[in-house]
């Protein structure tokens, strides 16, 4: 799930509210790329979505009364965060 600003759609990378999104996908296949395991890259994307959560939870600079589905979605995205196999394997 994310949340992005329908007036950005043709020009993605200057959409706010689909940053925080970007960022958790880049950390998850960056750390794989890099060679860590897949467990270490999933507690790295965990520790980035709890990190957002926060800053999404208490943001004062917002506008447009975003912050709050942001900091739903980034919820939700992390529970569905997962991994099925060995955690100890890499590229």
């Amino acid at each position: 799930m994310w949340v992005g600003d329908p007036a950005k759609s043709a020009v993605p990378d200057k959409d706010r509210n689909a940053a925080p999104f970007r960022k958790v996908c880049h950390v998850l296949i960056y750390s794989l790329i890099q060679g860590e395991t897949t467990g270490k890259a999933i507690e790295k994307t965990t520790q980035e979505y709890k990190k957002l959560i926060k800053s999404y939870g208490t943001s004062v600079d917002d506008p447009f009364g975003d912050a709050p589905a942001i900091g739903l979605a980034l919820s939700w995205d992390l529970l569905a965060l997962g991994m099925v196999g060995n955690p100890h394997a890499s590229f």
